[in-house]
């Protein structure tokens, strides 16, 4: 008899178009492709029920539900509620009755063999009785996103609630992973949740990976002519957001100093398309959503992930590696991938630094050459799908035979 699961996670992966969607859904296709009894429970909007049909074409046999979430705004409402709650924002804003009486009834009617919790944000789903059968997968470590982002701010109005708000998730986050059966956390993530913890053992390192399919494309080569200098990633996502702006003011300027004509090409999902129109840089484009990234990895000499803060794996740069394009990021860009400075990527946090890479790579035929020949190496022999999928199954074999 198949082993049940149920798997909770705030919204559907399906498209998968940002790190995060393309984690779940890989780890959903897992539990699909061997063969467990799966039930999705996930939250909706009124605009995505063509998505959702699609998602039960491609998953026939998945037992599809779904609840629509009003309440899941950033409101000042909201934060007073919060605090009133004694709970981080984004825990209380994706709370919902109606999703935890659904929780209920699912566990009522059927006897479920492992709770799978996509996101932090769902363990308050989790009934008190069966956290132990349940594995916590930890996109990031939520508290230090905030941690860090306080660290940047430099308004003390603003600087002080960022860093409260770090506090009230760092004591919620580490609370509910002592308590899940099995933590599954990027291996930087890993050390900073574990070590703050009793039951280290319960913590299990993960990776966040996107299409290895990449791997089989053939190999870029050195573009000439027009320079593109390439981003990707949703720009919905505050890290990324802030990331962007400071390769604009600080890095973009010393690059078109010699190179005036270079394009910085960002692609990704936008929070307001608007700022198509109201770009005044000539060497900046938003692209917005696209279908296809390719055409931007072939057109590109040089990826940057220039993020200051965050945690977790990036999903971005672990696709730079896969399709070979030479990657400069920042120390929070790098975290848990095996990069090596100058070997397989650049890494660095000074502008002045981050720039002179890049000129580097413009320049260098055979250096380009070898930090791309080096990234796809290190991809395929670590961060592979089947690499990756052996683990998880080992982890889930776990939690069901204890």
């Amino acid at each position: 008899m198949n082993k049940k699961v149920l798997f909770l996670t705030n919204l559907l992966p399906f498209p998968s178009n940002s790190g995060g969607t393309i984690a779940t859904r890989r780890n959903l296709d897992v539990f699909y492709k061997n063969g467990y009894e799966l039930t999705l429970l996930f939250f909706s909007n009124n605009s995505n029920f063509s998505d959702i049909e699609l998602f039960k074409q491609n998953y026939p046999k998945i037992n599809l539900w779904f609840i629509n979430n009003n309440n899941n705004v950033r409101s000042i409402k909201n934060l007073l509620l919060s605090f009133f709650k004694s709970l981080p924002l984004n825990i209380y804003r994706n709370y919902n009755k109606e999703f935890y009486n659904k929780v209920i009834d699912l566990f009522t009617k059927n006897s479920f063999d492992l709770l799978y919790c996509d996101h932090l944000e769902m363990f308050q789903y989790v009934p008190v009785t069966y956290q132990k059968k349940t594995i916590l997968y930890e996109h990031n470590a939520e508290y230090m996103i905030w941690m860090r982002y306080a660290k940047r701010l430099k308004n003390p109005i603003i600087k002080i609630p960022v860093f409260l708000e770090a506090l009230r998730y760092k004591r919620y986050e580490l609370n509910k992973c002592e308590k899940a059966g099995i933590t599954l956390a990027a291996p930087n993530d890993l050390v900073i949740l574990s070590k703050k913890t009793k039951h280290r053992n319960s913590y299990q390192e993960t990776y966040h990976l996107g299409d290895d399919s990449l791997l089989k494309l053939p190999p870029l080569t050195k573009k000439e002519g027009q320079i593109h200098i390439l981003f990707i990633g949703t720009m919905t996502w505050q890290a990324n957001i802030d990331g962007v702006n400071w390769f604009e003011k600080s890095i973009l300027p010393l690059l078109t100093k010699d190179y005036p004509d270079l394009i910085f090409d960002v692609v990704g999902k936008l929070k307001d398309s608007s700022i198509i129109e109201t770009n005044s840089n000539p060497n900046l484009i938003y692209h917005g959503f696209v279908e296809s990234t390719e055409p931007y990895f072939q057109q590109s000499t040089v990826f940057v992930c220039p993020l200051r803060f965050g945690s977790g794996m990036k999903v971005k740069n672990i696709e730079a590696l896969y399709r070979g394009i030479p990657l400069v990021t920042t120390t929070i860009g790098a975290e848990s991938i095996d990069l090596q400075n100058g070997t397989n990527s650049f890494i660095t946090d000074e502008p002045e630094q981050f720039a002179s890479y890049i000129k580097q790579l413009i320049k260098d035929s055979d250096l380009w050459n070898n930090i791309s020949k080096n990234a796809r190496q290190l991809a395929s022999n670590k961060y592979t799908k089947e690499k990756a999928e052996k683990k998880l199954l080992e982890q889930i074999n776990e939690i069901i035979n204890n």
